[in-house]
């Protein structure tokens, strides 16, 4: 799970929050971005398995919360990094800021280093995925690329399944599956 990567200290309005009494219900406010700052809108809060709320079109959103009890929630949206926040004494006078990539950044990104033959930070940059990201079609296709390309070719062909094929159809996943065949077959397995 994408855990918080920072916060910013913001005033939020909440003067005197520091003698408030525990049990009475708050606003916590969170603002989700993208790696260029950008403001992320639909994102879905929730806590426990209620949907509580969504990010609005700047990224922003609040969630209720009891001072003194904790909270804990999670913030996602399709195609995005998942976020779990959990605190057990969360400061309602910041504005919690968490910062998320996409499945298309993640794979500009891993496109970016095939282009120079940069593997190893592929593999730092798959590896730093979420099980749910990291089992996207389109990544998992880049991974076996990239694998083929550092002649791993068994490795590669074990990462091409059935949802990579239906994602991205017969156009490059296929030919790189049918490529490993024969080079695979021809090295006798």
């Amino acid at each position: 799970m994408k855990k918080l990567l920072f916060c910013v200290a913001l005033a939020v309005g909440l003067a005197g929050c520091a003698s408030l009494d525990k049990g009475k219900q708050v606003k916590l406010h969170g603002l989700i971005m993208d790696a260029d700052g950008n403001g992320i809108s639909d994102y879905k809060v929730i806590q426990g398995e209620k949907l509580v709320g969504m990010s609005n079109d700047s990224g922003y959103f609040d969630v209720d919360a009891v001072y003194g009890k904790g909270i804990q929630f999670i913030l996602e949206k399709e195609n995005w990094e998942k976020v779990e926040f959990t605190e057990e004494y969360p400061d309602f006078n910041k504005l919690y800021v968490f910062k998320v990539r996409s499945v298309d950044s993640v794979c500009t990104e891993i496109e970016e280093k095939l282009d120079v033959r940069d593997y190893g930070k592929i593999n730092t940059i798959i590896d730093s995925l979420q099980p749910e990201m990291a089992g996207n079609p389109r990544i998992k296709y880049l991974k076996a690329l990239a694998l083929y390309k550092q002649e791993k070719y068994s490795q590669a062909l074990e990462i091409l399944d059935d949802g990579v094929f239906s994602e991205l159809g017969e156009v490059g996943a296929r030919e790189l599956m049918i490529m490993l065949e024969k080079i695979i077959g021809g090295k006798n397995g």
